[in-house]
């Protein structure tokens, strides 16, 4: 694309290599490295269920006569309903489920809610102590979109910011794209708008995760950039999109290397988010919500961090 080569001539020169990541023993269905944790929809189940829900005790995988996503607790069975787009969760007897409109609960045999089935009023959690991960995103998304804004400058190009929307728990993301709550960040390209979960971040927040509060918002920007170049994610690999979007995030934080924005240990932190945010063993490249493995994440994010280009 003619918009590119401009912009790759700007990357800054090259820094030290980030340290290495740490690899722990797979769990079940896990990939080297990469802990059982609840991602996605069923981390937003588990912020409204609580101790109900249990701990994860294995990774995500496939059910193969179906299609669905399960994953089992310590207290019972989560699983991701693929004709219906509907996390659930069930002990056995008591079942949940985060459908478009509400928590719904229900008790028997059925594993689909009925119509019957009665809204859940969950309160949310507390917030850490200290500065507030809202706060601390605020601070960040400028610093994100100047990097961005003085590049596209730099070459010539007309740069237009991202709108960023921060979604309470438990509210309903209202888009462009479409409304319904979040299990996540979410990119909008009718809008050109980020719309960050809370919870989301608040979980990342609550384990000193700073760095990855930054990497993750840094990839959705990376969706943004995608848009502004007109690199169409509807005519491309789901893959391919997510991975140079991983590796955008990396650029950021080269550039905020060179600025001596990083503490110590925060190139580990992102490798790591990185690392656990990968897919499951099961789920093919080609599926629409591939975003790639925790080993292709991780060298998407160094290869940005090293000044390789992210547009080859």
């Amino acid at each position: 694309m003619r918009l590119l080569l401009p912009l790759l001539l700007l990357l800054a020169a090259a820094l030290l290599d980030p340290a290495p990541v740490a690899w722990a023993q797979a769990a079940p269905f896990c990939q080297a490295g990469q802990a059982p944790a609840f991602l996605h929809g069923f981390g937003t189940l588990k912020a409204r269920l609580g101790a109900a829900m249990g701990e994860p005790i294995e990774c995500e995988h496939a059910n193969a006569v179906n299609g669905d996503t399960l994953q089992q607790t310590t207290t019972g069975l989560a699983f991701y309903r693929e004709s219906t787009n509907t996390p659930t969760f069930t002990d056995g007897h008591r079942h949940w489920a985060l459908t478009a409109a509400d928590l719904v609960y229900w008790e028997g045999l059925a594993i689909d809610p009925p119509i019957t089935a009665s809204p859940v009023r969950v309160a949310g959690p507390p917030g850490p102590p200290g500065v507030e991960v809202l706060g601390f995103v605020r601070g960040v998304v400028p610093e994100i979109n100047a990097f961005w804004r003085d590049i596209f400058a730099g070459a010539g190009v007309s740069y237009v910011s991202a709108g960023v929307s921060w979604v309470e728990f438990g509210q309903t993301a209202r888009t462009a794209c479409g409304r319904g709550l979040l299990s996540g960040p979410l990119y909008c390209r009718i809008d050109r708008t980020i719309y960050l979960d809370s919870r989301f971040f608040q979980e990342l927040w609550a384990f000193k995760e700073d760095a990855a509060v930054v990497v993750v918002i840094a990839h959705e920007w990376g969706h943004h950039i995608q848009d502004l170049l007109g690199i169409d994610g509807r005519r491309r690999p789901g893959l391919t999109i997510e991975l140079q979007a991983d590796c955008m995030a990396g650029m950021f934080f080269r550039h905020a290397a060179s600025q001596g924005r990083l503490q110590e240990g925060d190139l580990d932190e992102a490798a790591a988010v990185s690392l656990r945010s990968g897919d499951p063993t099961w789920r093919s490249p080609t599926d629409r919500r591939a975003h790639g493995s925790g080993e292709q994440r991780v060298s998407a994010f160094r290869q940005g961090y090293n000044g390789e280009s992210c547009f080859s």
